[in-house]
């Protein structure tokens, strides 16, 4: 995908034209209830020194048995790296002359759940994520969105809008 710009929970990571892509794989373990997926994405950055961000993912994802069409679920854990950012030192000691980014790779463990068919088709979804080091070493770092979508009447368009809380 070709974007003007790459926005993380509010922050700009790019300041301008931003490539993204990724893949995914998954597994209906119990159909329509239980799916597995494991997957990658990529994106340039230019943050902090480093010019890519690499994501590690994976998790369970499904609805809930005779609420299968109202309340679905995802659980899973994402792993963010920026490859080559492990390897400057802080004090730019490596040679390179630059600050380095060393400990913003960071590990998070997620959940979701939405619920879907409201009145005029509403629809609304809460995220949480959690990570014991965060982004560069920002301890116990969590992270809350609340979304919501509603299609337009007679066209085929949809709105929608999250709020998100570090």
């Amino acid at each position: 995908s070709y974007y003007t710009n790459y926005i993380w929970r509010g922050e700009e990571q790019t300041g301008g034209i931003a490539i993204q892509g990724g893949f995914d794989y998954s597994l209906n373990l119990i159909e329509t209830y239980v799916d597995a997926y494991i997957g990658t994405w990529a994106a340039n950055i230019n943050n902090n020194g480093h010019g890519m961000e690499l994501d590690y993912y994976g998790g369970v994802s499904g609805a809930i048995p005779k609420l299968e069409d109202h309340f679905s679920y995802d659980i899973g854990i994402l792993y963010y790296d920026y490859p080559g950012a492990s390897s400057a030192e802080p004090d730019g000691s490596n040679g390179t002359g630059a600050s380095g980014t060393k400990g913003n790779e960071f590990l998070e463990w997620y959940g979701s759940v939405s619920i879907s068919d409201l009145p005029a088709d509403l629809s609304l979804s809460y995220y949480f994520g959690y990570s014991p080091t965060g982004f560069s070493n920002n301890y116990n770092y969590t992270y809350h969105n609340v979304g919501a979508e509603i299609p337009v009447p007679s066209s085929p368009f949809t709105l929608y809008g999250h709020v998100g809380f570090t």
